[in-house]
């Protein structure tokens, strides 16, 4: 019975392993994920200021979101050459914030 629980932890492992795949081939496609949806918002952030839009604080605060998101990607960057896990966990907190501002600049009126 033990050899039944070891064979199945180890299947259980194999397939948690293949889950969630090699972090460093996962910090590239969601850098590159992240950089479009930078570009995105950048130019979403640029047409809805010029449209008076997004006036004032709202759209310093969202430059400044933009801003430290490309930042943010820049050190996560750095960060995926030693520790790519931790530089995925970078990743998400800028694209949490990035999907935050994009959908606050579509609520705005700001033309397409």
């Amino acid at each position: 019975r033990i050899h039944l629980f070891f064979a199945a932890s180890l299947l259980l492992l194999a397939s948690a392993c293949a889950t969630t795949g090699d972090p460093a081939q996962q910090f590239i496609n969601e850098a590159t994920k992240t950089a479009q949806l930078v570009d995105q918002v950048t130019l979403a952030a640029s047409v809805a200021i010029k449209a008076n839009a997004l006036k004032g604080q709202d759209a310093d605060t969202t430059v400044a979101t933009v801003t430290a998101a490309r930042d943010g990607l820049k050190a996560a960057r750095d960060t995926a050459k030693t520790d790519p896990a931790a530089a995925l966990v970078m990743l998400r907190f800028r694209t949490a914030a990035l999907t935050a501002a994009q959908a606050y600049i579509a609520t705005q009126g700001a033309p397409k």
